[in-house]
Order: structure tokens, then sequence, then C-alpha cells
């Protein structure tokens, strides 16, 4: 071990303490550019932090858009035409024409059709725009809805009825 000590000794490796060298000297110049340097480093850091994108899921909108509401009134259309042409079965009874409604019955009044449509009329959009959150589903059940109101628009055409108020 006194070997060991002998030759680390000698060899300089020992742990000797050293004066510490002097700061190089830094002009004034220098100086204000570090100190520049370190201001622009530091505002680029705060930029950055301020520009991290969020990680949160983008929110979707529940509410109707303008395509929904486009949807609407190719829907309130084609009711209108339908309501047009249950009334015109009402007053060709006599023809042999009855709905095949259920809820109207195969010889409604012209009150209950008037009824039931307006009711249509009103709440289609509301459940439409209120009820349903889902853009995906509020999708489905106008198209759902605009495919049977449709069909039944063109089934009555091609059994001859007329839109009739």
């Amino acid at each position: 071990m006194k070997k060991l000590i002998i030759l680390l000794l000698l060899s300089g490796c020992a742990t000797q303490s050293n004066p510490p060298e002097p700061p190089p000297v830094i002009d004034e110049q220098t100086h204000r550019l570090i100190k520049t340097h370190k201001r622009i480093l530091q505002e680029q850091e705060a930029q950055a932090k301020k520009e991290k994108p969020k990680k949160t899921r983008e929110k979707i909108s529940t509410k109707c858009v303008k395509a929904d509401w486009i949807r609407e009134g190719v829907f309130l259309t084609l009711l209108a035409i339908d309501w047009g042409q249950t009334l015109d079965i009402v007053k060709r009874e006599d023809e042999g024409f009855s709905e095949t409604n259920p809820i109207l019955g195969h010889h409604p009044s012209r009150a209950k059709v008037n009824t039931l449509i307006g009711a249509v009329a009103i709440g289609h959009p509301i459940v439409a725009c209120k009820f349903i959150k889902s853009p995906k589903w509020r999708k489905w059940f106008q198209y759902i809805t605009i495919g049977a109101e449709g069909y039944a628009v063109i089934h009555n055409y091609n059994i001859g009825l007329k839109v009739n108020f």
C-alpha cells in the first residue's frame, strides 16, 4: 500500500490542491453579448412552452351546423309534399284511396292530418338538433327520415295522388 501511495505522489496523480486558474477576462461588449444571448434563449423557451399543442381531444360540436339545417329543409319540404298528398287522400276517399300510416288510420280526418303533420314539422328539428348530440347519429336520423318521406312522396305520386291543400 505504501508503494502505491509513493507511486501516485511521484506520478502527480495524487490529489493535490492546485491553485485555481483565474477566470478569463471578459470585456464589456462580450459580457453584454452573453447576457443578450441568454435573454433570447429564455424568451424562446417561454414561447415554446406557450405554443405546445394540447394533448386533449378536440371537442366535437353538438350544435346543428349548416349541413344539418339543409337536411332539415329537405325533410320539411318532403313532409309538406306528403301533407298535401295525404289531404288529397282525405278528399278522394270515395275513389278508393286510403292512408297507410298506422298513426292516422285508413281514413283520417283533415284535422287529424294537420295535427300530426304540424307536430312532426315542429318535433323533427327539435329531436335532431336538441336531443341527438352526436353529429354522426343526427345525420343518420335525418337521412333515414328523408328516405322514408321521399319513399312516401314517390309512392303517392305513382298511385296518382296530387298535392292538394
